[in-house]
């Protein structure tokens, strides 16, 4: 093309396709090619990435800086048929090498586009991940029951806390937290209120004064108060019927220790003193009646009493022979048979 105005045009087949060139030449100063490129567009929208991506190579040849071409291999890279749906894209593309030379030589209008595909991209991503933690939030949110979990709530809605409501679903998952926070412990107060023990109903108290005003518990502070002054009443009254009946048994002890020795001195006395003079006098009128045997006997029973060693000593008796001869103070001499038998050594 020699002139500075002038016009062409070529058509040629391939794979099936056909390829149409046009060339206009203006009076300008520089060169300034552009291509129409509906073939390359007709190959993507039938799924054939390989020949859309050779037909744009191609196109590259001829010119190196169109920006469609470049475009169109994206296209052919993402697996995408139509432009629009490059925004439907999971992933942004902006690291794409065809995305970054279609942004440096393409117009305008085709930067805003590819640009804008990026930000949708980009905001659409965000928006499901902040979606995602919503929903999860509002999901632990409902199924909560404790403190600990209706504080993790609030955090996860805190981490999102620019989306939709979640600032206000996170004060309200922290009032919430507070509420069974002190319901537990006004529950845990009245449980020590069940059993007996002052201590108990100390730690109540203690529990009752972290949550001031909450429901009854200030009420439950006064009845504990009053159950400890009822409870140390009876304890002091206990305390006393318990002295009263030491000092009872204290004394049963000691009527009883002194009814004891009582009856260990008369049973002394019985047996040292009463006894021995009854077996004495009877042994004195056994000698008399001439029960030389039986007084005998009476006398080595008592043998440390008075004088009835004495009178042991005035008996003589016969070995191998049934009989005692008693001599008497006044010398006389009596014989008495006598039922024991005693040996040559004078053992019964």
């Amino acid at each position: 093309m020699r002139s500075m105005t002038g016009y062409g045009r070529a058509t040629r087949e391939m794979d099936g396709r056909e390829l149409t060139i046009e060339l206009k030449s203006v009076n300008h100063r520089f060169l300034d090619v552009n291509f129409r490129m509906p073939r390359s567009f007709m190959f993507l929208e039938d799924g054939e990435w390989k020949k859309a991506d050779e037909f744009c190579e191609q196109v590259l040849n001829l010119d190196p800086e169109c920006a469609e071409a470049y475009l169109g291999k994206l296209m052919a890279e993402l697996r995408v048929k139509k432009q629009g749906a490059l925004k439907e894209q999971a992933e942004t593309f902006d690291n794409s090498n065809n995305y970054q030379k279609a942004i440096r030589f393409g117009d305008d209008d085709l930067k805003k586009m590819l640009t804008g595909y990026i930000e949708y991209i980009i905001t659409r991503n965000e928006n499901a991940r902040l979606e995602g933690i919503y929903k999860n939030a509002k999901k632990s949110m409902f199924e909560a029951k404790s403190e600990v979990e209706y504080l993790e709530a609030a955090e996860c809605f805190e981490s999102v806390s620019q989306y939709k409501d979640s600032i206000e679903l996170a004060k309200e998952c922290r009032d919430k937290a507070e509420v069974v926070r002190k319901d537990a412990i006004l529950f845990k107060g009245k449980e020590r209120m069940s059993y007996k023990e002052v201590y108990h109903y100390e730690a109540a108290i203690k529990l009752f004064e972290t949550i001031p005003g909450w429901k009854d518990a200030d009420e439950q502070i006064i009845a504990c108060q009053k159950r400890i002054e009822k409870l140390n009443a009876e304890a002091e009254q206990e305390r006393i019927e318990f002295e009263k009946r030491k000092k009872q048994i204290i004394k049963y002890i000691k009527t009883a220790t002194s009814i004891v020795c009582v009856i260990i001195i008369i049973a002394i006395i019985v047996n040292n003193f009463i006894i021995p003079t009854i077996r004495y006098k009877k042994a004195v009128s056994c000698i008399d009646e001439g029960k030389y045997s039986e007084a005998y006997d009476l006398f080595d029973a008592i043998y440390d009493y008075k004088d009835s060693a004495d009178y042991l000593s005035k008996f003589k008796f016969y070995y191998n022979k049934k009989e005692m001869i008693y001599r008497s103070s006044n010398g006389n001499v009596s014989k008495a048979a006598y039922e024991y038998t005693y040996d040559s050594k004078g053992n019964m």
